[in-house]
């Protein structure tokens, strides 16, 4: 199978899990606009198993299952506290007395 562009477009929550939280995502490709959908354990990751919305993707489509994706990579730039859907604290100025010391 080939690998394919998607974006993930959303979630469907299943309510299981730990907190009542756990998901399937959905991702559309790119080209064609047909819609996939994955498991956290198909996202492809070190560290935290998750997708944000709006973030790019490349997945394979199942060969055993019709409209599920598998093997998810995200391609991201995106800092933890964006991962946990957390606030990114506000960009410091840079102090002009560091430049003549530094």
């Amino acid at each position: 199978m080939k690998q394919m562009r998607g974006k993930m477009v959303g979630r469907v929550f299943l309510g299981g899990g730990q907190e009542g939280q756990a998901s399937l995502y959905r991702i559309e490709h790119l080209d064609t606009g047909q819609v996939y959908v994955c498991d956290y354990i198909e996202i492809a990751s070190d560290g935290f198993r998750t997708l944000v919305e709006g973030e790019d993707v490349w997945f394979t489509p199942s060969p055993d299952r019709e409209g599920w994706a598998t093997y998810v990579v995200p391609l991201r730039n995106l800092s933890v506290l964006r991962l946990l859907g957390l606030p990114e604290p506000p960009e410091r100025p840079e102090e002009p007395f560091l430049k003549l010391w530094m």
